[in-house]
């Protein structure tokens, strides 16, 4: 049984994550005016830029909210003006490796910047300790939501 105090951190968990989606949505909405992109095309670019783990599409697939299909045009979109090229797999010719090119490089320094000044932010008053607290903590937690996500995915 869960103590009602650990179940209360949900709800600011929660309200955090929302906070965070909308935040960025609306700081990148000026780059996705700049570069004519969608947000979903700009969130597979991101997707590959911040997470080195990523690189097909099927692992955006797992790691984001976007669908296949969605995923897909997104992924010719950016290959057709030149943000990403496609690479046939050597472990498996089936699978096509996402890589982000030089062109892109612009357009995510400017995120990187947007990234980097809601960390100053969101850290502000914060100590060194209790930083590195906080991210034992979310990596744990990291690790137990992908297990609970691999179960999900062994029972379907």
């Amino acid at each position: 049984m869960i103590e009602k105090k650990l179940y209360e951190h949900i709800e600011p968990m929660m309200n955090q994550a929302y906070m965070q989606k909308k935040w960025f949505e609306a700081q990148f909405k000026p780059i996705c005016r700049e570069y004519e992109l969608k947000n979903s095309d700009l969130s597979v670019l991101l997707a590959l830029h911040l997470n080195h783990s990523i690189k097909t599409a099927v692992d955006i697939e797992k790691f984001g909210e976007l669908k296949r299909g969605n995923i897909s045009l997104c992924v010719d979109t950016l290959c057709q003006r030149g943000y990403l090229q496609q690479q046939v797999d050597e472990n498996d010719r089936r699978f096509k490796q996402l890589v982000v090119t030089s062109k892109a490089d612009e357009l995510l320094e400017k995120c990187d910047q947007i990234i980097n000044s809601y960390c100053c932010y969101i850290f502000r008053g914060i100590t060194k300790e209790e930083a590195e607290n906080c991210d034992s903590v979310f990596r744990k937690m990291n690790e137990n939501l992908n297990e609970l996500y691999r179960k999900m995915m062994e029972v379907k």
